[in-house]
């Protein structure tokens, strides 16, 4: 009797072994980094199978699609190409040490560029018709091309804060112009409509900040969103309103639409980060008549309940959570939401999200990579 009474307590702690490392084994969409001694930034390791939607098959820090679906990127070695149909055509070789970002003009006919420490980076231009670089002595990063021409907006230290400032790089006689002074001391500026630019204070989960708005026409600047936690924001560039998340008690709230006065719009029932979302307008005809559809793209984490008992933003930007996402096309006037077919095979941590002619565009976290799915 004891020996059939020892082998059924055997049994029941196997089976009760194997539930526990179901539960804390299965895949939920948010992970650990996979490799914590290797950045995201070396040689990617994707297999064959997996290729169909990898475009640039370097590592990636930024890239411009344009109308005609040629694609500039420049590569985290600060090479830069042109990918198109007809195959890869290099525009630079010349690597670039430290590259710590970069960004594309309106046009994508200029790439700014911070170089160096990150603690005190120097920044350049470079031209595509040129085919040269151009460092910059007044420019500090970060920094936020105008969406209509070649000017940029950044910031400069004041001994009580910062001054907003401006450049025509358009122009090579070009002085910097001063926009405001503020207060702040760690303002990020995105210049997200011809006469409206975006200051957000860098976020964080453990300090409360606010997101402004700067008035170009008379050089007056406004809340938009004031003392949140963890609060950051993403824009569209065509229609006055963006897309924000912020923590309450060190809980991540989902997302909201929110327009330039802070009202909020609309309220969604999934939990992202903002940056993980892209804006879209897309004009489309049917039988009856032609409009207008307002859409976002946003990249979900599977099991994206999950992300909201981390330390948002905190804990994805330093790299200690990586997601696998799925990503969801939400008609704002509709409500429609459609799910976009992935490849089946690999994981896909979504950033720097691009909508053009019907492709979404996307670096994956994971592996550097850029790639390219259909929204269709």
């Amino acid at each position: 009797m004891k020996k059939y009474i020892l082998v059924l307590i055997l049994v029941v702690i196997v089976v009760a072994g194997a539930l526990v490392w179901w539960f804390f084994m299965r895949g939920d969409g948010v992970e650990n980094n996979p490799n914590q001694n290797t950045p995201t930034s070396t040689a990617p390791n994707v297999n064959p199978e997996e290729k169909s939607s990898v475009i640039n098959q370097e590592p990636t820090a930024a890239y411009f699609p344009d109308e005609s679906g040629e694609i500039i990127v420049i590569n985290q070695n600060g090479k830069i190409n042109k990918i198109s149909e007809n195959g890869v055509e290099i525009i630079s070789e010349e690597e670039v040490k430290d590259l710590v970002g970069a960004t594309f003009s309106y046009d994508g006919k200029k790439i700014l560029a911070s170089l160096g420490d990150k603690n005190n980076p120097t920044t350049s231009v470079f031209d595509l018709k040129q085919k040269s670089w151009r460092p910059l002595k007044d420019v500090s990063w970060p920094a936020s091309w105008s969406p209509a021409d070649y000017r940029l907006a950044y910031f400069t230290n004041t001994k009580t804060g910062q001054s907003l400032q401006t450049i025509d790089l358009g122009n090579i006689k070009a002085t910097p112009k001063k926009i405001i002074d503020t207060n702040s001391a760690d303002l990020i500026p995105n210049w997200v409509y011809p006469t409206t630019i975006i200051l957000e204070e860098k976020s964080s989960a453990y300090t409360a900040t606010s997101i402004w708005a700067v008035d170009l026409r008379n050089n007056t600047i406004s809340a938009v969103m004031r003392d949140r936690l963890g609060l950051q924001g993403e824009w569209d560039k065509l229609n006055k309103y963006g897309i924000i998340s912020a923590n309450n008690n060190t809980i991540t709230e989902r997302l909201s639409l929110i327009d330039l006065s802070g009202k909020v719009l609309r309220k969604f029932n999934f939990l992202t980060l903002p940056e993980k979302c892209a804006f879209e307008t897309e004009n489309t005809t049917s039988t009856q008549a032609a409009r207008t559809d307002k859409l976002i793209y946003c990249a979900i984490p599977r099991g994206g309940q999950k992300l909201g008992t981390k330390i948002l933003p905190d804990d994805y930007w330093q790299g200690a959570v990586f997601t696998n996402d799925e990503i969801l096309k939400i008609d704002l006037q509709l409500g429609n939401v459609v799910l976009i077919k992935m490849p089946e095979k690999g994981s896909f941590d979504v950033t720097n999200m691009n909508v053009k002619n019907e492709f979404l565009y996307f670096i994956n976290r994971l592996d550097g990579l850029l790639h390219r799915v259909s929204t269709i």
